[in-house]
């Protein structure tokens, strides 16, 4: 049996370095096109390379390019193609020595993947900058240049799309300083969190330039009318894209997958993993015939196919649940081809993998051979990238050996940027470690299984010392400190079942047995300090302890395809790259969310805070809605249970009542909030009004200052989505419900007293005047109430600070929509600036309301769910609130000499 180190060196003689060299470059010469034609040519190669290589039942399976087939939520992109891109300056106030700044027959990284045609023989239209856009440009036909930080995706590919733009142009770039010339391939631009166009992504076109040329299409633009001529003929089609995988045979079934994925137009992203691949299973055939290793026990296969989108299509089609298909995989994407520095990914907790053992040990033996860039091991493991078939319910390990990030997109990644000596040792590594886990069987698994044993003590030990020095500093206490030692233990002891079941399963078990009785030894041994005191369960955390989510979908969600596009949302980490992946790896229908969340923390070694897990309660919400999910709740708010504490808190039959809300601070609402706005149309009647505050974003001034803000968008009354939660965007959809005019504060209703509240709160009034919806309240006797909500949101404050002329109200320029499309800029006088005491959390134990209470407010409370219903009587609150902003002018503000705004109107 060869040691590791000899199978790293037998493989470093073995391969045929000048030959990588070739074919990597040939293979990235073919993408670079980054066409549907061009990849297609790529796959053929490689399937050639494979049959050349003396491979076995290679396939090129074809799969659809629809933008519309899913599989495990990832969805297919539509094919693209394009001959002809390209922007030139026109009109400017600074020179261009050269007036094309994009061309696609110069670079194809300048074409954006995706984009569409111009109009036939191209056209010429103005240019902004996005900062122009943001600021109230009416950029409807136009062509948009992005900030430099600006990523051309996701919301600010929607924000072009809202606004009408032609499309856009960006710099954007990693290693900006480094390469000021070189362009970034932008393939991921979707309106979406997918990774590529699909067909409800609407139509642009998009050049990327260099950073040089960025700043100066910028500073052109700040410095006067600058006009480009669009030319394109790109299209967007429904097409085919290829996968090619080949296999080493093997006497078991099972297999050991390589995967390198196609189709990105990079030398080391990712033609050189992909070259590797098929050089490690060529050296790997030659050293067997050669008798200088057994033959494989599991079959070799290798898998060329779409970054992560690929990989779930041809893992659907092997039938999704891989667990007893294969044994495990290893990413070879993004090798160590430089001496830029590396680190090894283990899999991840939710598919135990004792190839980790493997690799930790062939780290440690060759880490310090020449050329190979691997300088660290990651305890943690990942699921990231085309790590994500290590999810629990897919179940296919995979670990990752990656160098660090250079010229990522860029295209100055050339051939060049690939050490020989490097590109050799990043294949030997992979290649040794794919060889020993082919060939476990017999002295050589039971070698592995006493190696193994050996690193499991090596971390459980490890584990205990850590939770030591935690419990010694009071960090944790001892229950908590257990319980991390029974998810390391657990771990370890997956690891071992794991290799048991290739054989040797008796002796696995009993050093599992091992493992577990010395994580007990130590847990026995862990002391309380007399500092160690249990963490404080917050609102979020005992919300969390209610919810008991299991899986219900195979495969990570990521397009979110079966929520409508609207209500697509971003989720935590984008899934796959932070602890919410682990979060949904571990998921088994019996742990609480809490203790997902606890597990994931210490799995990825991330302290996570009560804002992360309200982040984490939302997206558990949205994906159990959506049927990612099924989920129990041991505490549920019911529709009934709603409104019968709207009732113990005052509301009547005919009331008119103003509705604040916080549905995620009720803990789960059967419903959702189409069971809160039910509820309060129960109480009130047919003789009731409902109203709800629609607040959105439309200005684009501020006391003479421009907003950076890139929420704006033009206030229309159908179209404005409010930004002050779930609830009133629900209700704004419901028929008969209508909504002001107010660009910035409209409030929405419903009921006979909606449209006498509604009307005549007009464009150019303040933000909440006392003729307004908020002062209708005072005049047919309104009850407010807080819903879930903190009474920080009392935006009836506001309405006693207009009446008063405070003197930190400012004025505002705001934009609006007209039913035909066109955009009037409008002034808004006693805007709302700065801060105030009250915005602060408990609102009532603010100044404001500590001065009302003690004055005889009456705040009417009741419970419900996690929450709480209050209500206060509106005239009460306008009687006793303008008394006491007149006797005491500072009562608003708050007195930290920290805050520059309060501190500047403070009546001393």
């Amino acid at each position: 049996m060869m040691s590791l180190k000899e199978l790293y060196d037998a493989f470093s003689n073995e391969i045929d370095l000048d030959r990588m060299m070739a074919e990597t470059e040939a293979l990235w010469r073919r993408e670079l096109g980054q066409r549907c034609r061009d990849n297609r040519r790529a796959a053929r190669y490689v399937e050639d390379l494979c049959r050349k290589a003396g491979l076995s039942r290679v396939e090129r399976i074809v799969f659809p390019a629809d933008g519309s087939t899913v599989y495990q939520d990832k969805t297919s992109p539509l094919a693209w193609d394009v001959s002809v891109g390209r922007l030139t300056v026109a009109k400017s106030p600074i020179p261009f020595a050269d007036p094309v700044v994009a061309d696609y027959a110069r670079h194809p990284f300048h074409v954006v993947r995706g984009s569409v045609a111009a109009p036939k023989g191209g056209v010429t239209i103005r240019l902004f900058t996005e900062e122009q856009m943001y600021g109230g440009c009416d950029v409807r036909g136009a062509m948009v240049i992005f900030n430099a930080e600006t990523r051309a995706r996701g919301a600010a590919l929607r924000a072009i799309c809202d606004f009408g733009a032609l499309g856009f142009v960006t710099d954007q770039i990693k290693d900006r300083y480094r390469t000021p010339d070189g362009v970034c391939w932008v393939n991921g631009c979707s309106e979406g969190s997918q990774w590529h166009i699909v067909n409800d992504d609407r139509p642009f076109i998009g050049f990327s330039v260099s950073p040089r040329m960025g700043d100066a299409l910028r500073a052109a633009a700040r410095a006067g009318d600058v006009a480009v001529k669009v030319e394109s003929n790109a299209r967007r089609f429904v097409g085919e894209v290829d996968l090619v995988t080949a296999v080493v045979p093997g006497r078991d079934r099972r297999e050991l997958w390589l995967m390198s994925h196609l189709y990105e137009p990079l030398p080391d992203d990712n033609s050189a993993g992909t070259i590797a691949s098929i050089e490690t299973a060529r050296a790997l055939m030659r050293l067997v015939a050669a008798g200088r290793l057994p033959a494989p026990r599991f079959t070799l296969r290798l898998v060329f196919g779409l970054e992560m989108y690929g990989f779930a299509a041809y893992a659907h089609r092997r039938g999704g649940r891989l667990h007893d298909l294969a044994v495990g995989a290893l990413n070879m994407d993004g090798l160590t081809v430089a001496p830029t520095g590396g680190r090894v990914l283990p899999a991840a907790a939710g598919s135990p993998f004792f190839g980790d053992y493997v690799m930790e040990e062939l780290f440690q033996t060759c880490r310090n051979e020449k050329g190979l860039a691997l300088k660290s091991f990651d305890a943690h493991g990942a699921y990231v990238d085309d790590m994500f078939l290590g999810d629990s319910t897919t179940g296919l390990p995979t670990l990752w050996p990656l160098h660090e990030t250079v010229l990522w997109h860029n295209s100055e990644q050339r051939m060049n940027m690939i050490v020989p000596e490097c590109f050799r040792a990043a294949t030997s590594f992979s290649a040794a470690w794919t060889a020993r886990v082919l060939t476990l069987d017999g002295d050589t698994l039971r070698a592995q299984r006493d190696a193994a044993t050996a690193l499991a003590v090596k971390h459980i030990d490890g584990e205990a010392e850590e939770l030591r020095r935690q419990l010694a500093a009071g960090k944790i206490d001892t229950a908590r400190a257990r319980l991390m030692m029974d998810w390391r233990t657990k771990w370890e002891c997956g690891r071992m079942d794991a290799l048991g079941r290739l054989g040797e399963a008796a002796a696995c078990r009993k050093a599992a047995a091992r493992l577990r009785a010395s994580a007990r030894r130590h847990s026995a041994a862990f002391t309380e300090r007399a500092a160690a005191k249990p963490p404080a369960r917050g609102l979020w955390d005992r919300i969390a302890a209610s919810i008991i989510p299991r899986r219900a979908t195979v495969g990570f969600p990521y397009d979110l395809r079966r929520a409508p596009k609207p209500y697509r949302r971003s989720l935590p980490d984008a899934i796959i790259y932070g602890p919410f992946a682990r979060v949904m790896a571990n998921m088994d229908g019996r742990k609480t969310l809490e203790d997902l969340i606890h597990e994931a923390a210490w799995e990825s070694g991330v302290a996570l805070t009560s804002a992360n897990v309200r982040d984490f309660i939302g997206a558990v919400e949205f994906l159990s809605e959506y049927g990612y999910l099924k989920t129990r709740y041991t505490r549920s708010v019911r529709r009934g249970d709603i409104a019968a504490t709207l009732r113990r808190v005052g509301v009547r039959r005919g009331d008119l009542m103003m509705l604040h809300s916080g549905l995620a601070e009720l803990g789960h609402v059967e419903g959702g909030p189409d069971a809160v706005i039910d509820a309060c149309l129960d109480v009130l009647g047919p003789d009731g009004t409902l109203l709800m505050p629609a607040f959105s974003r439309s200005e684009i001034c501020v006391g003479g200052s421009a907003l950076r803000l890139k929420v704006f968008r033009p206030y229309h009354p159908a179209k404005s989505l409010p930004w002050v939660g779930r609830i009133p965007a629900r209700f704004l959809q419901r028929p008969g419900v209508r909504r002001g005019a107010h660009p910035t504060h409209s409030v929405a209703g419903i009921g006979p007293l909606a449209e006498v509240c509604l009307r005549g709160h007009r464009e150019t009034d303040p933000l909440v005047p006392r003729h307004g919806p908020f002062g209708k309240l005072i005049d047919y006797g309104g009850k407010m109430v807080w819903l879930g909500a903190d009474l920080a949101s009392t935006t009836f404050f506001h309405l006693l600070e207009d009446e008063a002329d405070a003197p930190w109200l400012g004025e505002a320029l705001c934009q609006v929509e007209r039913p035909d499309g066109s955009r009037e800029t409008v002034h808004v006088p006693h805007y709302l600036p700065g801060h105030r005491d009250f915005y602060d959390r408990p609102g009532e134990n603010t100044k404001a309301y500590r001065r009302l209470i003690a004055d005889g407010l009456r705040i009417r409370r009741a419970s419900l769910g996690f929450g709480e219903v209050k209500l206060i009587d509106a005239r009460e609150m306008h009687r006793l609130g303008s008394a006491a902003l007149k006797s005491d002018p500072n009562l608003f503000l708050c007195d930290s000499d920290a805050c520059a705004f309060c501190r500047t109107y403070r009546v001393v």
